[in-house]
């Protein structure tokens, strides 16, 4: 994938991880990190090297603390976003349990499809 060839991955991780955005351009960057490791081997790895699995861990939690509801459509691509990233990677899944990912996605099997994904996947 070119982004990850030309370093652009960076960019939306950066910016994910930007405190003075929008929640909707938040959830946006999430959707691009997405297709980005979905299916991709390089992608998932340049991503993790990157810390986009403890990024999109602590946004998850900003997310409950808030109840989970204020910003569906974050809280959706960022457990699509961790579900493609450890999808089929086991260093990411790995990482994901160390960082409890699993207990902290528990929270949200109330949730719709998105959340149990990532737990399916981790």
């Amino acid at each position: 994938m070119d982004l990850v060839k030309d370093g652009g991955h960076q960019y939306f991780i950066r910016f994910l991880d930007t405190a003075d955005i929008y929640p909707e351009q938040r959830a946006m960057a999430a959707f691009v990190l997405a297709v980005i490791v979905d299916g991709h081997r390089k992608g998932q790895e340049e991503c993790m090297q990157c810390g986009l699995i403890n990024i999109c861990l602590k946004h998850v939690e900003l997310c409950i603390k808030m109840d989970g509801q204020s910003e569906p459509l974050l809280l959706q691509w960022l457990c699509l976003c961790l579900g493609k990233m450890w999808d089929g990677f086991s260093k990411a899944q790995q990482q994901g349990l160390q960082l409890s990912a699993a207990s902290l996605l528990q929270q949200l099997l109330s949730e719709p499809q998105p959340q149990v994904y990532a737990m399916s996947t981790l």
